[in-house]
């Protein structure tokens, strides 16, 4: 295997969901895009990077979209829009880890949906590592540099040696201009056409492992 660490993008990679928590508010309760649309894209981005609690931000503002329950049942009721995972992403990392690939989630997150994340895939990653511990989101190059430092011991202190799989092409960017390698995934055959998954997700027969 071509990799010492690989990388794996959350929402949209190792989860089947990629929808704006927004949508999901205005499709499911009637709370308008319009009304969240200032705190997603204001106070929230420095939930992201831990400059700021998710709970405690939410509180200033759910009176104003008439959510009428608590802050804990509005976020129970957001994390749970997440937890779809792609069970061929999890058999790879399965099988990464198997042939000694030390295999992580990284993910742009405030800190209470990190933690339900390690939470929900405890056991299957060997880490996190996320924007809001690491201080900045993957489309800057000073998240991939914190991530690195967490890695690059397992990597050899090599970033050719760090593979980073994501579904946003900024993030794949940022994550090349800093000297990893890269994939920009849309679906599975993103990356199990590549010869070094082949050599994991083929047997000796040359049959598909189920």
């Amino acid at each position: 295997m071509k990799y010492k660490v690989v990388l794996f993008d959350a929402d949209g990679v190792t989860i089947n969901h990629s929808t704006m928590f927004s949508d999901e508010l205005e499709t499911d309760y009637g709370i308008a895009k319009a009304t969240t649309h200032d705190f997603f894209f204001g106070v929230f981005q420095q939930c992201m990077i831990g400059k700021a609690d998710l709970k405690e931000e939410l509180e200033k503002v759910i009176a104003s979209w008439d959510w009428k329950g608590t802050v804990d049942e509005l976020v129970a009721y957001w994390f749970s829009k997440g937890d779809e995972f792609d069970q061929k992403i999890l058999d790879l990392v399965s099988r990464l880890r198997a042939e000694g690939v030390h295999c992580f989630l990284a993910t742009n997150q405030e800190r209470y949906r990190g933690q339900h994340l390690r939470e929900k895939l405890k056991g299957v990653f060997e880490g996190i590592l996320v924007s809001a511990d690491l201080g900045h989101k993957k489309n800057e190059i000073e998240y991939f540099d914190a991530a690195f430092d967490r890695v690059k011991d397992l990597a050899g202190n090599e970033k050719g040696s760090v593979l980073f799989i994501d579904d946003d092409e900024r993030n794949v960017d940022v994550a090349r201009t800093f000297g990893m390698d890269a994939v920009l995934y849309r679906s599975f055959g993103d990356i199990e056409t590549r010869p070094e998954f082949s050599e994991i997700l083929l047997d000796r027969t040359g049959e598909w492992r189920s």
